[in-house]
């Protein structure tokens, strides 16, 4: 499947949920259109819904950033993020839910994939039915060095061809392609609602993945505090897919937002579309999905399989190495490197150039000019002097997404 579908469909990361209005109609059990105004979110995509009062709507993509603990910190990082990369977010708004940082714009400006919509109001609980489409391509394109890759990868927005010649405007015209279908999304009014995959878009055995209010990538995220704080024995008896291996602290914690999804419209809809795994308890889904790695070119989201190491640099005066340690190869020219010193406001290190080693970043890889891969290194000269407190941020500037905050004692 083109990645760059996939990134849209599996992403990072993490749209956002529903509003008070549907809070308010969830106590009285009777739900209008009205409802259905909101952000609905799950791990890998997000969406938000703007009913007008004549029911004709907006739909919104959303692209997740990160989530934080207080409303300063998401004001903080928004503003990070608007001064960071003005011509990034030209097309789009940032927006904050449930302290959570989204990057929102028109489903009209997703160039890849074609949505159509449908408003189901007869129903008690009224749905919006959204059936995404895009055109796959089939077979292979050769690279002029004479590599071959997957014709879907093709014009996808990363080079994957040596010399980038895979990305040159207008090459997919040459491939084979038919338009698919690559999902159908059902977002209703009680807040809840579900993805339905289409047939070989992701693992054979995943069809259908909830959706929710926002306030529960706040709930995932606690859960990960849980899991990394089990001992090593925990750690080996923990089964992400097997509620019944979870400490109790994570059982009670998933249990009202599971309760929840079980009596919701989305719940009893998707166990009949989808099978026996949509009657996994939703977090327990969730859990399975951020962990086994569905999202395989979502390496660049929040919830990518990224890891970097921190290290003071030798023989610098407020330097730093950042390594990273795990992750699919990202290109130099979308990542930005941002550095805080003693709790300060957060500043932009450009990349050096030649001759530059000062306020600037460096790779010690002399070989490749184009991609940061695992094991490779960079320097990083902060402003730092004497013994500091450095917080190094790396983000993916295409994706709006931070791979990776690391503090670093300088000395």
């Amino acid at each position: 499947m083109n990645k760059k579908i996939a990134m849209l469909l599996c992403f990072t990361i993490m749209f956002a949920g529903c509003t008070d209005l549907a809070e308010e109609s969830t106590e009285s059990d009777v739900f209008t259109t009205q409802d259905l105004d909101g952000i609905f979110v799950n791990i890998f995509i997000g969406l938000e819904v703007e009913m007008n009062a004549d029911d004709t709507y907006e739909i919104s993509l959303l692209e997740a950033g990160d989530c934080y603990e207080t409303s300063e910190m998401a004001e903080s990082a928004k503003t990070d993020l608007e001064n960071m990369a003005d011509d990034y977010y030209a097309n789009g708004e940032l927006i904050i839910s449930d302290n959570c940082v989204f990057l929102k714009y028109p489903m009209s400006e997703e160039e890849d994939v074609t949505f159509n919509t449908s408003l189901i109001s007869q129903t008690e609980v009224p749905y919006i039915e959204i059936i995404a489409t895009a055109m796959v391509y089939e077979g292979e394109f050769t690279c002029d060095d004479g590599e071959t890759i997957p014709a879907d990868w093709v014009e996808d927005g990363e080079a994957d061809c040596s010399g980038g010649e895979d990305e040159v405007e207008g090459v997919a015209d040459s491939l084979e392609g038919n338009v698919s279908e690559i999902a159908t999304i059902y977002l209703w009014a009680d807040g809840f609602g579900y993805m339905n995959y289409a047939e070989g878009v992701l693992d054979d055995e995943v069809t259908c993945i909830p959706m929710s209010p926002p306030n529960v990538l706040q709930i995932l995220n606690q859960g990960y505090d849980i899991i990394e704080d089990l001992s090593d024995l925990e750690q080996e008896e923990f089964d992400e897919s097997n509620s019944l291996t979870y400490p109790d602290s994570l059982t009670n914690l998933f249990n009202s937002t599971n309760q929840n999804y079980g009596e919701s419209q989305a719940y009893s809809s998707a166990t009949t579309v989808c099978g026996d795994l949509a009657t996994y308890p939703m977090m327990t889904q969730w859990l399975s999905y951020s962990y086994f790695g569905l999202a395989e070119s979502n390496t660049d989201g929040s919830l990518a399989l990224y890891t970097f190491s921190g290290a003071d640099a030798p023989d610098s005066d407020g330097g730093v190495i950042m390594t990273m340690e795990s992750g699919q190869d990202i290109e130099w020219a979308v990542i930005t490197i941002r550095a805080s010193v003693d709790g300060g406001s957060a500043n932009n290190i450009p990349m050096c150039s030649e001759g530059e080693s000062t306020d600037c970043w460096s790779t010690s890889d002399s070989g490749d000019t184009t991609y940061w891969n695992v094991g490779e290194a960079i320097t990083v000269d902060t402003p730092c002097v004497g013994t500091c407190d450095v917080t190094i941020t790396i983000l993916n500037n295409r994706e709006g997404t931070t791979l990776d905050t690391t503090n670093v004692m300088v000395e």
